[in-house]
């Protein structure tokens, strides 16, 4: 399965705000969509980029950054869905076991143990954007898929979502990935999920990532610039490792301080805010410190920015 189960059938700049040299540029690719759905694909392409000039920081950034989209027929529709077993017959991934003919063959369970989890030919992801749109920083295949809800997002470049549920939503999520940001969340399933062995504490190796951390003391947190000095840290701490932490935020909206529960862990690692993206999907924005990370990428292309992001988000007012 691959290339020669579908075809590259036209690529459009869908949205232009200058020369690509001088733009941030992003590129939606269709994927497990057969010829005479592209136009449903066509409408997903139109709907996330609304969603996303809503969505801080991108929307303050739109002035420079191009949408491309590269229609992509496959001779079948959806994406593949393996059933998975350990030696011991215990079931991983609990998928269908449906096998269809796409361009880039998406697949959920790609990673052999979680469902949710798509992923694609990245090699041929890339050769169809380097042939088609040199100059791309960034990529996201959109799966055909409405029944299961998915996706993956590398930590450079590349995103995949499928159609489901709060799709939108996750499509952030996982691009927020590709600006090198880590997933909040407590646990690998949802919240509160019943306990799983190994989720209760984060062991001591502090995370690469910008937006989580294992560090308690002020002068040693990563965004220690972006706590105000009357916050106090930490600003939340879970009562209870065996469960997700669910208590309300004792600060303002936004404020910026040490929460604990993140990276798939309940205690002993930390996100700089109550609400993310990376953490939920019921959240609105990207949070302070995940808003300076993305601007950093996206810098260059904006002539009157700057890095002064504040402990309330970028370009907003403090909370009352």
């Amino acid at each position: 399965m691959g290339s020669a189960d579908g075809k590259i059938e036209s690529t459009t700049k869908i949205v232009d705000k200058g020369h690509n040299s001088k733009c941030f540029n992003i590129v939606l690719l269709s994927e497990g969509f057969q010829k005479g759905d592209l136009n449903k694909y066509e409408n997903y392409c139109d709907d996330f980029i609304k969603e996303f000039n809503k969505t801080s920081p991108f929307s303050n950034c739109t002035a420079r950054i191009n949408f491309f989209r590269i229609n992509v027929s496959s001779k079948e529709s959806g994406a593949n869905d393996p059933k998975t077993k350990k030696p011991d017959g215990k079931v991983l991934c609990n998928g269908d076991n449906s096998s269809v003919k796409t361009y880039f063959d998406a697949t959920y369970c790609s990673d052999g143990v979680i469902r949710r989890l798509i992923g694609v030919k990245k090699t041929l992801v890339f050769q169809v954007l380097n042939n088609k749109v040199p100059e791309w920083d960034r990529a996201i295949v959109i799966v055909n898929n409405t029944k299961i809800h998915g996706g993956s997002g590398d930590s450079i470049s590349l995103a995949v979502t499928s159609v489901n549920g709060n799709w939108i939503k996750t499509t952030l999520h996982e691009l927020g990935h590709t600006f090198g940001l880590a997933d909040e969340y407590q646990c690998y399933i949802g919240c509160p999920p019943p306990p799983r062995p190994g989720e209760d504490y984060h062991s001591s190796t502090e995370p690469n990532e910008p937006n989580v951390t294992t560090k308690k003391k002020r002068h040693e947190i990563k965004w220690r610039d972006l706590i105000l000095p009357q916050t106090p840290i930490p600003t939340l701490a879970n009562p209870d490792c065996t469960k997700c932490n669910t208590l309300t935020n004792p600060e303002p909206a936004n404020t910026v301080g040490l929460y604990e529960g993140a990276h798939y862990r309940h205690c002993r690692a930390y996100r700089p805010s109550h609400g993310c993206i990376m953490k939920s999907l019921s959240a609105t924005d990207f949070c302070p410190v995940c808003q300076r990370e993305i601007l950093k990428a996206i810098a260059k292309f904006i002539k009157t920015f700057d890095l002064a992001i504040t402990p309330w988000g970028y370009d907003q007012s403090p909370p009352k």
